[in-house]
């Protein structure tokens, strides 16, 4: 059941894996005991199975209960101790508590360099993994000097094409991109994209989510010819190979929507918006996808001189990202949404003083 269970998490199928894990649990703590290894690793895969569902307030209630037999159990500072630090950690990191996550990783990373060094999977983990945490809070430079670190490293270890390598590569043309510097993230996403559907194949998740990055980096270069078919052909396996709930496809489509804004497209634009749009949406202090989104949304109403459908949608989307704007990256200027505002007020008076008017 254990093996089966794990199984069904790594393949996404929740609904079965649920029901074997917490049979898995129940009895391994009659077997083994409740703070057992046996039990623990159950207990550990079944808070893993709700991060990746979205029900993080019962992920993090195991998580924090697993941590706290390990340390006690374990020791401070055991492999098991410092694996399930991380995982707590990662699972602040999915709901944008970055600044609950950073602590433990920099305690992760400090304690596996000292009892391990520089090159364990540990170490390559938890650097990784704060790296993350720095670029969701903004700090751009701290990201970058860790991930060029880990890079080094993990080509070392694991090979120039291993997946860790390549994530590594991908986030540090993640970061790039937040600081606007193209031209150095447009080489290392072409060369992701590149291994990925050699080594991968054309429809493995990794070769979508890096397809849609790529696509993401030309929109934002301004290379829109490029960018288009790209995205097209990203959003369509997005959706057929990562389901359109997944943050890729959402964010891809939210890419797309920008296009057609440009083309004004609005109605087309709108309805990639609104299906962007999740209520599930994670919106702790350093989520600004969805306001972004609500924003453009906002002006593709306007665009269709539905002004008091767009208004509430413009001053959410607005006070949404002035509220993160330290980890907003520039290629999403705040100010733009909230001169959207004004364009909404304007437009919309101008269309009462004249009712056949439209959008200037």
């Amino acid at each position: 059941r254990r093996i089966w269970g794990i199984c069904y998490v790594q393949e996404r199928k929740y609904t079965s894996a649920e029901p074997l894990l917490l049979r898995v649990i129940e009895a391994e703590r009659r077997e083994f005991g409740p703070e057992s290894d046996h039990t623990l690793f159950a207990m550990a895969t079944l808070a893993r199975l709700y991060s990746n569902a979205g029900r993080y307030g019962e992920a993090e209630t195991l998580s924090v209960k697993v941590l706290e037999i390990r340390r006690r159990v374990s020791g401070a500072e055991h492999p098991a101790t410092l694996k399930a630090m991380n995982n707590l950690a990662v699972l602040y990191s999915a709901q944008a508590r970055y600044g609950d996550s950073e602590p433990i990783l920099a305690q992760v990373l400090e304690s596996s360099r000292r009892l391990y060094g520089e090159e364990h999977r540990t170490t390559l983990n938890a650097r990784y993994n704060l790296a993350f945490a720095y670029s969701g809070e903004g700090k751009s430079a701290l990201a970058e000097k860790l991930l060029f670190e880990n890079i080094a490293s993990v080509r070392r270890v694991l090979g120039e094409e291993h997946p860790e390598t390549l994530a590594n590569l991908l986030k540090l043309g993640l970061v790039y991109r937040q600081q606007g510097r193209y031209q150095e993230a447009e080489p290392l996403h072409l060369r992701v994209l590149d291994v990925d559907q050699r080594v991968q194949g054309a429809e493995h998740r990794d070769t979508v989510v890096a397809m849609v990055n790529l696509a993401m980096l030309y929109q934002e270069e301004g290379k829109y010819s490029e960018a288009e078919p790209l995205l097209t052909k990203a959003l369509e396996m997005g959706r057929r190979v990562l389901g359109p709930a997944h943050n890729t496809t959402r964010s891809c489509q939210a890419s797309v929507a920008n296009l057609r804004l440009a083309q004004q497209k609005f109605a087309e634009a709108e309805g990639l918006l609104r299906e962007s749009l999740n209520a599930k949406d994670n919106e702790g202090p350093y989520t600004w996808q969805p306001s972004e989104r609500r924003s453009l949304r906002g002006l593709a109403l306007m665009g269709q001189s539905k002004f008091a459908a767009a208004e509430p949608l413009a001053i959410s989307g607005y006070r949404g990202l002035a509220e993160r704007r330290s980890a907003v990256p520039v290629t999403v200027p705040v100010g733009q949404a909230g001169e959207r505002i004004v364009q909404l007020y304007t437009s919309w008076a101008n269309r009462i003083r004249q009712p056949n008017g439209a959008i200037s």
